[in-house]
């Protein structure tokens, strides 16, 4: 998502790095995030997000192909990207209400 909105991977092209080479290291930082904090993700509806940076990598994909076609293209890449931002957005949403209700929860009980 921060690449949509800083457009990192232009910059990064610009210093020579391929776009493949860049979805590689955001691919690495993910794995990297879920192996450290795999027990707290276990507590969470975690479904959702691997169902959000599924269609992300799957509009990932579909970019790196290049078709000729751009409507196809664009369908293809633009509509799983919005779903995946869609889903990645909801799960950030539910886990800190989630985290807030039980905070003010415990603050109520105590």
């Amino acid at each position: 998502m921060l690449n949509e909105i800083y457009r990192i991977h232009i910059y990064m092209i610009a210093l020579g790095i391929p776009k493949l080479g860049v979805s590689l290291l955001y691919a690495v930082v993910l794995s990297s995030y879920g192996w450290f904090f795999r027990r707290e993700l276990q507590f969470t509806p975690y479904q959702i997000l691997l169902a959000g940076l599924g269609l992300l990598f799957f509009a990932i994909g579909v970019d790196a192909l290049n078709f000729k076609s751009k409507i196809i293209s664009s369908l293809l890449e633009g509509v799983p990207k919005l779903f995946s931002e869609i889903n990645i957005a909801f799960y950030y949403w539910y886990v800190c209400k989630c985290f807030i209700q039980k905070a003010f929860y415990q603050k109520i009980d105590s």
